[in-house]
């Protein structure tokens, strides 16, 4: 995998970009391999690292070890404590499985958008859905049950269930192991009774 690979998937998504700006981001990305299990940042850092996870999959927790948000391919990797707030992380970045990121600095890439204002639009446009993310996970913890939000799980990122250990789907729907675990038998059940 390298920065054509790059510059070919994420791009086709950013049409709104001149060549220029794409030789622009391909000059400020690394790509970056991490092993699975790696701790990519931990609570208290600090870090300017912005980037695409191309494979892969990030678990964001906190101190509780309580998991808040998933970063799966495709998705962007970034700490908004260190990046807006210019402040240490609050959360642990830790790889569940090898993944291989895309990465650019946050402050190259915050300056470039002087001269090249489509990437500044890009900027918000990944503030703006960090944000709708956010909200949308904090609605669901307010409107939903944990069987609903499961079920919600199930049809928006079936993915999730499948590569992620129960222990930590169970802590980001704010429920148990165990009860995560009745869910997943009913659910089974429900499927093979269709």
């Amino acid at each position: 995998m390298d920065t054509n690979y790059f510059s070919k998937s994420f791009f086709e998504t950013q049409d709104f970009l001149s060549d220029d700006d794409r030789k622009k981001l391909l000059e400020l990305t690394t790509l970056k391999r991490y092993p699975a299990n790696t701790i990519i940042l931990k609570s208290g850092e600090f870090t300017n690292d912005v980037g695409v996870v191309m494979e892969g999959l990030i678990r964001v927790y906190g101190l509780n070890d309580k998991s808040v948000h998933f970063v799966t391919d495709g998705q962007v990797f970034g700490s908004m404590d260190t990046l807006v707030l210019k402040k240490p992380s609050r959360y642990n970045y830790e790889t569940l499985e090898d993944t291989v990121m895309f990465v650019l600095n946050y402050e190259e890439l915050e300056a470039s958008t002087q001269k090249y204002p489509n990437i500044g639009l890009l900027l918000l446009n990944y503030w703006k859905q960090t944000a709708m993310n956010i909200f949308k996970n904090l609605n669901s913890f307010i409107k939903y049950s944990p069987e609903e939000r499961y079920e919600h799980l199930i049809k928006k990122q079936p993915h999730l269930v499948l590569r992620v250990k129960s222990k930590y789907l169970a802590s980001y729907l704010g429920i148990h192991p165990v009860s995560l675990s009745r869910l997943k038998s009913r659910f089974l059940k429900n499927s093979d009774d269709e």
